[in-house]
């Protein structure tokens, strides 16, 4: 029961999770490249971490999806 329940749980993490702003990006990779990033590398950065975000969504409703059917099939 246990499973199922961290499965759920799994699957609702994308949508309590935001993508960071430009400006944490920024931060993050200057602190990581030891130079400030460009403004093309930041969205490009951002650009992928919103791809990624947008994947997780479609995945966590994809498991809700066949949880909800599963708890639904007939016998």
């Amino acid at each position: 029961c246990w499973r199922f329940w961290l499965l759920i749980w799994h699957a609702l993490d994308p949508f309590f999770e935001s993508v960071p702003s430009p400006q944490a990006i920024a931060v993050r990779l200057e602190e990581e490249w030891d130079r400030p990033p460009t403004v093309v590398e930041v969205a490009a950065v951002q650009q992928m971490l919103i791809n990624e975000h947008n994947q997780r969504l479609i995945n966590g409703g994809i498991a809700l999806g066949a949880i909800f059917l599963l708890g639904h099939h007939e016998r």
